[in-house]
């Protein structure tokens, strides 16, 4: 059983909830949906009216049992196809990448393990970080640090560095706010003197480096979609 009516708050947060056998997401856009129902980075998927950006709705769906995230997401793409008559495919295209590697002098990394209940101060397995630039990681793999960089840098982070194990890191940077903003915005807040650029900070707090490359990326097209019915 699932619902989806459309949000006028116009504010600009929204929220997913998926916990035992449902899952809720309020003031949520189709592009936000199809982002966490396939998993993958907004900079990775391509296609679809304007609206997808634009128009928000509230989404409300029951399950049997209690499925994992994963299993939610892959839930979550029927309805998605049902509700808004979305279409979409996958392609591989060439495209910029960094490639993430041990720099001169060697790893930083220091070997972790979960410790403690997870949270935003302690994520478990994975990182977590804000957009005033930091980034911690916690038991955390290099293949999911690349992928917290991914994110940052809005362009894939190939993992090359063949480290395995688990890690602690904790990464201090300057946000590059054009990735915001766009060169020349006058809104865009002057650099900082006090932390490094991205780039600087990965190879000198944590002894790897990120080098520019090209290299096939899985993209995601919208071929379709349509406004749902209200119900």
């Amino acid at each position: 059983m699932a619902s989806v009516r459309p949000n006028k708050s116009g504010i600009a947060r929204y929220d997913v909830h998926p916990q035992g056998g449902r899952f809720t997401a309020n003031n949520i856009s189709l592009f936000a949906l199809v982002q966490w129902a396939y998993d993958i980075e907004d900079f990775r998927i391509s296609g679809g009216p304007a609206w997808i950006k634009s128009s928000r709705f509230d989404v409300a769906a029951e399950s049997e049992g209690t499925p994992s995230i994963a299993q939610f997401r892959v839930m979550l793409q029927p309805l998605l196809a049902d509700r808004f008559h979305l279409k979409v495919h996958k392609q591989k295209k060439v495209l910029p990448v960094y490639e993430l590697l041990v720099a001169k002098g060697g790893s930083k990394l220091k070997e972790g393990k979960c410790v403690g209940t997870p949270s935003p101060a302690n994520p478990c397995g994975g990182t977590s970080g804000s957009s005033r630039g930091t980034l911690i990681g916690r038991a955390a793999s290099v293949q999911v640090l690349a992928q917290a960089l991914s994110g940052i840098l809005s362009r894939p982070v190939l993992d090359k560095t063949k480290l395995g194990g688990e890690y602690d890191f904790d990464l201090t940077y300057t946000p590059d706010e054009t990735l915001r903003h766009g060169p020349g915005d006058p809104d865009a807040p002057a650099a900082s003197i006090d932390t490094p650029s991205i780039f600087t900070a990965v190879q000198e707090q944590l002894g790897l480096r990120l080098k520019p490359a090209k290299a096939p990326v899985d993209l995601l097209v919208i071929d379709h979609a349509e406004l749902p019915a209200e119900n």
